[in-house]
């Protein structure tokens, strides 16, 4: 069975369940399938205080909030899961071991379509830019106004300017 390539995949969970991993930390376990390849991957969403809000985002994206469902997590555990067949966009990232041997990992769930840019108005993101310029170049008044594209009017340096190295 072929895994799901590093990506942007639209795909569908197929099961899910509760885990304790080797190092004694709890897991949720989610399964997907890639409908057209058939290719699989399955994320392992640590519940350490420290990664649980990046867990309750991804299992919100796949459709069960834990506070709205009483928080009975055993309900990700049983075969009528409530995710199971819910459809979600996955970002897939490889990650590599100390012997240079490729594994894929589910780093994003998100909802399907809900990957858009949310935008400040106009005035909101001349004040933003302004006071963003301000910080990175010293709190400089002058430096903090936008200032028109120019190009660049040095002559590119020949190859034997290259300075050594």
């Amino acid at each position: 069975m072929a895994i799901i390539e590093p990506g942007r995949w639209d795909v569908t969970i197929t099961s899910s369940g509760l885990k304790q991993a080797k190092t004694g930390s709890d897991q949720i376990v989610v399964a997907f399938v890639h409908d057209e390849t058939g290719a699989v991957i399955t994320a392992y969403l640590s519940c350490t205080d420290k990664a649980w809000p990046y867990t309750r985002d991804k299992l919100k994206a796949c459709g069960w909030d834990a506070e709205a469902c009483g928080y009975r997590f055993e309900d990700l555990n049983s075969e009528q899961s409530p995710i199971v067949g819910k459809r979600v966009n996955i970002l897939v990232d490889a990650e590599f071991d100390e012997n240079c041997k490729q594994r894929n990992k589910v780093a994003f769930i998100n909802a399907i379509g809900g990957g858009g840019v949310e935008r400040m108005e106009e005035g909101e993101a001349a004040t933003f830019a302004a006071r963003l310029r301000a910080r990175l170049l010293g709190g400089s008044l002058v430096a903090a106004q936008p200032t028109p594209a120019r190009r660049n009017s040095q002559p590119a340096a020949a190859e034997d300017d290259i300075p050594p190295f």
